[in-house]
């Protein structure tokens, strides 16, 4: 019976939660997804220095998983300092703004306290990018042509005959 009256008063905290997504979620470009924690992960206890040391070596204790929650406003001001450093970085660059949703993915859904969970949710984007990336390159390199057949080279080798003046 203690324990049920445990649950109980766990599940009161519960509104409160809720309460501070809805407060977070005003803003529907920055809208926090239903399974994203408003509170930071627990941190784990280490006994001595050396344990939390061979933790973090091993990959089994990242100290940036349990930050706070970032805001929608953090997130805001995040993804507005990336775009002005991607369009001033790269201004002709076809795939900045794929580039730019993927960091505003990756924000919404705490890259940093969650990784595993915006690993999944961003990957369309992630894969988006790399596509456009290769596009770009072979653009670029003028193995392909995106405007059409009319941007292809005419001429088999550097000595072809040009047929339609000839």
């Amino acid at each position: 019976m203690g324990n049920q009256q445990a649950r109980l008063v766990r599940c009161e905290e519960l509104p409160v939660q809720s309460e501070a997504k809805t407060d977070l979620d005003k803003d529907q470009d920055f809208k926090l997804p239903s399974h994203a924690e408003v509170h930071a992960n627990a941190k784990p206890m280490f006994s001595s220095k050396w344990e939390r040391a061979v933790a973090y070596h091993h990959g089994l204790y990242v100290p940036e998983k349990y930050a706070a929650t970032k805001t929608a406003e953090d997130i805001r001001v995040a993804v507005a300092d990336y775009s002005d450093k991607v369009h001033k970085d790269s201004p002709k660059d076809a795939c900045k703004y794929l580039q730019i949703e993927e960091f505003r993915c990756l924000n919404v859904h705490q890259f940093e306290s969650q990784p595993e969970v915006a690993a999944k949710k961003c990957m369309k984007w992630w894969d988006e990018v790399q596509k456009c990336q290769w596009d770009q390159a072979k653009f670029n390199a003028g193995t392909t042509y995106i405007e059409g057949p009319q941007m292809r080279r005419r001429r088999a080798y550097i000595f072809y005959p040009d047929f339609k003046y000839a």
